[in-house]
């Protein structure tokens, strides 16, 4: 069964995530920005820019919601992105993953532990079973993680995005397959060997 506190702030190796419900309006404009910018928003279900007073009419619905959480993930001093589990199922301990990070974090390596701290608070401290979601094919870098944690395709589907037939791959991630091997999961070097196997990649992660 999992319980999720909304008022709680959650901690995962150095990241801290802090509930959309409970971020300051700064904060809360900050979070807002970085998700309107153009580089974050094309990889997006919904492309289009988030209106402010629609922001918070959406942070304000969560305060009563149970199947979605949003939080604010820093790392130190540095506010570094978002992460969401949507569509939580408290009795199976499943949701959907999404996530995002600040244009200015993006490359040299960061999103590697950014996404590696996602999975650990979704596992080892609310103790999901199992995330799921789907990716633009496009996206090279954050396909390449999703496959380096442990992620498996599950299918691919094609959604109508500006206009466009847009592709998405489908993948889930287990516990027991991101805790397999998951302190090695941690070693650049082995991030650094996959990588290069897969030399379609094409921008740092």
């Amino acid at each position: 069964m999992i319980t999720i506190d909304k008022k709680a702030t959650y901690k995962a190796g150095d990241f801290v995530f802090k509930n959309y419900i409970n971020m300051t309006e700064a904060e809360s404009r900050q979070i807002l920005e970085w998700r309107n910018d153009p580089s974050v928003r094309k990889n997006m279900y919904n492309t289009g820019i988030i209106p402010w007073e629609n922001h918070q009419a959406f942070i304000e619905s969560l305060k009563e919601r149970t199947d979605r959480f949003y939080w604010q993930v820093s790392n130190g001093d540095v506010v570094c992105g978002s992460v969401n589990l949507v569509d939580v199922n408290h009795e199976t301990g499943r949701a959907e993953l999404g996530y995002f990070m600040a244009p200015d974090q993006l490359g040299g390596g960061k999103g590697f532990y950014f996404i590696f701290s996602l999975l650990e608070l979704a596992f080892d401290v609310l103790n999901f079973e199992s995330l799921y979601g789907a990716t633009n094919v496009e996206n090279r870098s954050a396909t390449l993680l999703d496959e380096y944690f442990g992620f498996k395709k599950t299918g691919e589907k094609t959604l109508v995005i500006d206009g466009k037939p847009t592709l998405f791959a489908e993948h889930i991630l287990t516990k027991e397959d991101f805790q397999q091997d998951k302190s090695e999961k941690l070693d650049v070097e082995r991030l650094l060997l996959f990588l290069r196997k897969n030399k379609k990649a094409n921008k740092t992660v």
